[in-house]
Formats: C-alpha cells, structure tokens, sequence
C-alpha cells in the first residue's frame, strides 16, 4: 500500500529523554524492542529500573508488543511514581486495548486509563485522554471531565479526542464548546465535529467560518470541504479574500471540491479575478494558484488561461490537465495521454476520473511503457466502479512492477470484484521474497478482507505471521485476530549485536540535523534522538550515503503535509528496510517532521512535514523532528521538485540562507547578508576601465538573475554596485534591476527576463533600449566585471579594443 498520511489535533506535551551511554539494559531492551521480542526477564529488569528513562522507554516499547506480560507490565508501569512512565504506560495500555480478547484483562484496562484521567498531574491525564480515545471506550468518562476538570490543556485534548469515543451525546457537547469563548476549545470541539460530520457540524460552521482567528476559519472550510457540505458554500466565498494565505487556499480548495454548487455562488469579480490568481506562475504561493487551478476547472471556465498553464508544465501544468478533463476537455487530455513526457501522461491518467466516456482511454494507459502511468492507471480504475475495467486490472495482476500488480488488486477489491485467494496467495509468496516489501502488507490486508477466511488465506497468514520482519508479521497477525484466530507474537532474533545498540545510545547524546537542499532552497531539520533514535539514526545513515540526493518531492496536499524520499517517486519506494515505529506523546504542530507508513513497522525513508497543526497524526506516526530554520522553503515546494541533497549534521542546525524572489533593493541585500556589503566596499575597480565607462556616449541598463542562496551572486553583484557607486553621475548604466530566483533558474514573472533561460546565476544583461547587448554570466571572463562591461559596450561605442591588456581612452 502505498506510503501516505490520511487527512485529518492534540498538543500532548512533550517528554524528554535522556539516554546515558553504557547501559546494558536500555541497550538490550532497545534491541529487543526493535524486532518486537518479548524477553519477561529483560522487560521486568527494565521495568524496575532506578532510571526513569529506562522505565520510559519500556513503557513505551510494550505497547508494540502483542503478548499478556507486555499487559500486565504496562499495568505495573501505569502506576510508577514518575508521571512520565505513567504517561507512556498508559498509551501503551490503550494501544493495546484493541488487542485484547480476554474481558479480565480488558476491564484491568479499562480500570487502569479511568485512573490515569483522573491522575494529579495534568501531563498524564491528557496522556490517558489520548489513550482512552485509542483504545475507543465509552464517552461518558470524557462527558464529566468536561463538566468537572477545569484545566485549559485537559480539556482540550478530550475535546479533541470525543470522535475516537463509543457514544452518541458528544456531537451536542462539542458544538456547545464550538460557541466557548476560548478559541483553543472552540477550535479542540470543531476538530472532533469535523471528524465525524453530521447536522451538528453543519449548525457550528455558519459561525467558525467568520470566526476571528484564522485557524478556525481554515479548519471550518475544511470540513465544507471534507463532508462536501453544499449549502455553506455562499459563506466559503469572501473567505476567497481573506487575509490568511492558508484560508484563502482552504476556502479555494473546498469550493473546488463543492463542484457545480459552488458555481452557483461564485460570480462577478471573483470568476474575473480566477484567471489572473491561476494564469501568473507564484513560486510564493504554488498553493494558492493550484487552489485556483482546481476551483477554475470545478466551475468550468478559464479554459484558454488553462490550457496555458498546461504548456508551462510542473505541478501547476498537471493540475491544470485535470482541472481541464473536468472540463470535459477531451482533445487536450488525449493529447497529453500521447505526450512523451511520463509525468504529464500520469497527470491526464488523474484526469480521466473525471472525463467521461474515459474507459478505453484508461484500459490503454494501463499498457503504458511507464511504471508510474500504468500504477496511476490501476489507481483510477479503482474510483469508477466500472466492472467493465475489471478484466484490463486483471491483466495488470502480472505487470512486471510489483507496485502496480498491488495497485491492481487493491482497485479490484474496490470494484467489488476481489482476487481469488488463491492468486492472492502466489502473489504474497513473490513479495515475501524480496523482505521488507510493502506490497506484501497490502497483499496481507487483502487476504484479510475475505469473509469467511479461506483455508489457504489463514495457512499464507500462518507463515506470514512468521516473517523475520516485524511489519510483515504483525499485519498477518492481526488479519488472524480480526477473524478470531488468536496467536502468539513469535519472538525474532536480534538485527545487530548488543554493542551496536550501545553504540545507538552514544549516537543520541549529540544534537544531530539534517541539511535539506532542494530546488526553492534550504531548510534544516533538528532530529528528535530522545523520542525516535532509531529513526534518527536511519535517517542520518542514509543522508550520509547520498541516498535523499536528486529525489523528488511527490507529494504536496494544501494545508497538510510535504512528503519525499522516495526512490521511486511514487509514493510505493523505499530503502529496503522497515523501521520500527517510535510513536510518542508529542503534538504535530507546524513544521513537525514524521515517517510516512503503510502500515505499523514499516517507516523508511519517506518522511513528511506537517503545514498545519494535525494531532490525529499523534499516537500514530512516528515523529522524527522538527524544521528548526527554512519553513518557508517547505511552504513553497511543490510536486515534483528535486531535492538537491541531504547532509547530515551534528551540533544545532544551521540557519540556511534566505531565497528571494522578484526585485531585490540593495539596502536588503545588505542588511541580511555581511558578506554582501563587506565585498561592495572592498572591491576596488581597476580605473584603468573605469576611463572607458565614462567614455560612453549611450545610455544602458543592467537586469540581473540572481539567487541569495548563490555564493557568486553574493560577491559579485556587490563588485557590480561598487563599479556603478565609484562612477556616480559618469555611469553609462541608467538602473540596476536585481531578480532573486531559486535554483530552478526561473525568473517570475518572465517578462521582467525576456533574455531567455537562465543556466547559471548570477546572469548579468546589459540592455539598450530595452534589448540585449551582452551578458556577464556567473563570473567574469575577463579577471575583472569592469572589463568585460567595457568590452560589451565597445561595439555599441565604436571603441577599438586590443584583446588584451589595458589602452587608455
């Protein structure tokens, strides 16, 4: 299944760990852990420990670990003196919940978190909050710390958490807390509405979407958009010119997803300004003219600005092709289905979801010479519940992509037409082959829909249950649970030898970063080594073997994540390894770094990182870290970009250099940048050329393409206004306009560039009368900028110039 978050808020506090190096138990209790063994020995040990850490860190493990000691220990550690063991004890227990098949032990569970909600330190109250909302307990407990419990952070997170409860009174609740004066509870009781829908929802949004504070407003529009509530749609409107970017591209996007109810609302000035927010290319705010891309193809109009933005190509250019089959558009999808390049090919395959008539069009896309065009093919067959495309997916059940033949049966099984058990079951047998596949854990999730559960699907479940990789294993399992066939968690052999896991230990007692170059810039990433080392390690493993470098950003979804690090850049890649998931107490607020998964135990190499606040992802998805500088660059990347590179470090992260973009004024430059202003005034120009310069009879201009990112620009364009601050008065240069890109080399918008692609920067053009004469690009040919602008204006002067060497004018 392929790697991905679903959409969907907690601020559970953070708790820090503090691992020491030489300890024996943490270090075996770490290697247990990692292949989820149960040792009653080494838990106990661990269990009983002088050092909380070590206590935390059991607490935790055990609540991955599908056996009753693990239970009955989490039952002792619920009840430890330090309130943050008693914290992870008590998510362990209500992870565990779900697992248990024995009443006694489930009521011991259930005694043991209505304890924890009402425990005297707060910390662990929200943490049995969190855990009794997992384990999907009755309501009424929730009910009556909201009548009783007055402390601010307790209350928001169970009004977070009442959708995750058994019941029918909350939804009333939470839309009385929705009018709370306390925006922290209006938004916490909006959450849990917009989670579960229904007509209290709807009575709660009229007011949220005018609401004062931006986050509920952006919240509101999502749940419009979630729950396709038509009748708000007039109210989403002037949310269109909000002064929040983030509701602006909320409000786009849920109008967009309204469809023709939408058009009945959106009018006047709005559909006038729709082509001018889609047609101009932004690298500023790419969400912001995709939201106008979608919501233009939803309404149906735009359609020549449209077909534009196709030629221009990138993530923009694709929405554009869907947005256009929305249209009904069909000679531009075909066109693009027949276009050489595969990424556009796969972009018109998204489109014919919405085209109609598209069938045979698609049955040919699923024959495509590209992987990534026939898995998005196998994809959208699985959304139009045409069993006429049953028989073209079957063909794909062979496809020499193992992606693809997963794709193929997912989509069948959608269609209501699933595959045999049997050929389910060779299937399996080819991905267990190649170890930690995640088409294996799709192929066991399918084996598990059949009801009943076949003899030869329980007998591949069997050996899969046996799996040396912990994912694999674990998915089997409880595909045999769900069906009543209760086994044991078989215990692994350990992956690496003691000392490598004390060599873990020292690993975490240095602040460790990454260094995330791509093509809008850079941002660092502070990497979380108390709540998730192996993770951290992982990942710096791999940045230190170039693995991250010229990958792709594949996945952008407005006000949710940025996800990369797939080798494949499909969203089905990976490094060939499974993690296992270190799943904590701290909130995913803006710009919290996570593992995508499929699956329990099956992080890897894709991380994301959230736009928004997303506290469904708590509990949840391991979180690896935090974009400590650069959140801006995140905020404009877009799908399909490059990641430059990865680079590991240690110590506190860098701050990157800032990317500018459009004109840039001196004074700027050289306020944020010391190196700037140090290299304009120690630059001495040779007056030997200078003489010529002031020759000149014409009068010039210079535009310059330049990154701040960009080492060269930054010393050599401070040369460029010393030469023109040395001349004064006797400048044959009129102006000097600088343009900031980033390193996709593309200067926005393009009439302030008309000279053509920019390769390298900086890119000095000398103009006259508004057309080239001659251009200075990255460094000088001749030693210094001065002669090569002399030399540029000597045929434009009629100045008779030796090749080398200096001749006074």
């Amino acid at each position: 299944m392929r790697k991905a978050l679903v959409v969907g808020l907690c601020s559970l506090f953070p708790l820090p760990m503090v691992v020491g190096a030489g300890d024996e138990t943490l270090a075996r209790l770490w290697q247990l852990g990692e292949v989820r063994s149960f040792d009653a020995e080494v838990y106990a040990a661990a269990a009983e420990s002088s050092r909380v850490e070590v206590r935390r860190s059991c607490a935790r493990l055990l609540g991955h670990l599908r056996n009753e000691g693990a239970v009955r220990l989490a039952l002792r550690l619920s009840r430890d003196p330090d309130p943050m063991v008693r914290a992870e004890a008590l998510a362990s227990l209500g992870r565990l919940a779900p697992w248990l098949f024995q009443e006694p032990w489930k009521a011991r569970v259930r005694k043991a978190l209505a304890a924890g909600l009402k425990d005297q330190d707060l910390r662990v109250q929200e943490a049995a909050v969190w855990a009794w909302g997992a384990a999907g307990e009755a309501e009424e407990p929730f009910l009556e710390m909201l009548r009783h419990n007055q402390a601010r952070s307790v209350r928001v997170a169970v009004l977070q958490n009442l959708w995750r409860t058994q019941g029918t009174q909350w939804p009333a609740v939470a839309a009385r807390y929705a009018k709370s004066s306390q925006g922290e509870l209006r938004w916490a009781a909006l959450w849990s509405l917009s989670r579960k829908g229904g007509r209290e929802l709807e009575a709660t949004l009229p007011e949220l979407l005018g609401d004062p504070q931006p986050a509920l407003r952006l919240l509101a529009c999502e749940a419009v958009r979630r729950h396709k509530i038509a009748v708000l749609a007039a109210q989403v409107v002037p949310l269109l010119g909000d002064p929040e970017e983030s509701v602006r591209v909320a409000a786009l996007n849920a109008l967009a997803e309204l469809g023709p109810e939408a058009a009945k609302v959106v009018t006047g000035k709005v559909v006038r300004d729709l082509p001018q927010w889609g047609v101009n290319e932004d690298l500023q705010h790419p969400h912001l003219r995709v939201g106008a891309i979608r919501l233009a193809g939803s309404l149906g109009c735009c359609r020549e600005q449209l077909e534009r933005v196709v030629e221009e190509g990138g993530w923009a250019g694709g929405e554009a092709v869907v947005a256009l089959a929305r249209q009904q558009n069909r000679r531009l999808v075909e066109q693009e289905l027949a276009s050489p390049d595969a990424v556009f090919r796969r972009w018109a395959v998204l489109g014919l979801q919405y085209l109609a008539q598209s069938q045979e069009l698609l049955q040919k896309a699923m024959g495509d010479e590209e992987t990534r065009v026939r898995l998005a093919a196998a994809e959208v067959a699985g959304k139009l519940a045409d069993p006429a495309l049953a028989q073209p997916l079957r063909r794909l059940l062979g496809d020499r992509d193992a992606a693809v033949r997963v794709q193929a049966a997912e989509s069948l099984a959608a269609l209501g037409q699933p595959v045999e058990p049997a050929v389910l079951v060779t299937m399996l047998k080819t991905e267990l082959e190649g170890g930690a596949s995640e088409g294996a854990v799709a192929l066991i999730r399918l084996l598990g829909k059949a009801e009943p559960l076949s003899a030869e699907a329980a007998s591949a479940l069997e050996q899969a249950r046996a799996h040396p990789e912990p994912g694999i294993a674990l998915a089997a399992w409880e595909e045999l649970f769900r069906h009543g066939r209760l086994r044991a968690f078989p215990n692994r052999r350990p992956r690496q030898p003691l000392s490598w896991y004390d060599e873990l230990i020292r690993f975490c007692q240095k602040p460790r970063y990454l260094e995330v170059v791509t093509v809008r810039g850079t941002f660092t990433v502070s990497l979380d080594l108390a709540d998730a080392p192996f993770a951290a390690f992982a990942l710096w493993q791999l940045a230190g073997k170039k693995f991250f470098d010229n990958l792709t950003v594949h996945r952008v979804v407005s006000n949710f994540v940025v996800q990369g690090g797939d080798p494949r850049g499909d969203g089905w890649g990976g490094p060939g390894f499974f993690l296992p998931d270190e799943l904590s107490l701290k909130a995913f607020e803006v710009g919290s770094v996570g593992m995508a998964l499929a699956g329990p135990d099956t992080g890897g190499s894709q991380f994301f990182v959230t736009l928004t606040p997303q506290p469904h992802l708590l509990g949840r998805y391991p979180r690896v870290g935090t974009v400590a500088a650069g959140l801006e660059v995140v905020q404009r990347l877009q799908v399909g970009d490059r990641i430059l590179r990865v680079r590991a470090g240690e110590g506190p992260p860098p701050v990157p250099i800032p990317v500018w973009y459009g004109t840039l004024t001196t004074e700027r430059l050289e306020e944020a940048f010391a190196e700037f202003r140090q290299h304009r005034q120690e630059y001495q120009p040779r007056e030997e050329w200078l003489s010529w310069l002031r020759k000149a009879k014409l009068r010039y201009e210079l535009v310059v393409a330049m990154g701040t990112w960009c080492s060269d620009s930054r010393e050599q364009i401070p040369r460029l206004l010393k030469i023109h601050q040395v001349l004064g008065p006797a400048s044959p240069f009129s102006a000097i306009t600088l343009l900031g890109m980033d390193r996709s080399k593309r200067v926005v918008p393009a009439a302030s560039f008309p000279f053509g692609p920019v390769e390298k920067v900086p890119t000095v053009v000398v103009t006259f009368g508004g057309a080239e004469v001659g251009r200075i690009v990255e460094t000088p040919l001749a030693p210094t900028l001065e002669e090569d602008l002399v030399r540029i204006l000597a045929p434009m002067e009629g100045w008779e110039l030796p090749e080398e060497g200096v001749v006074a004018p």
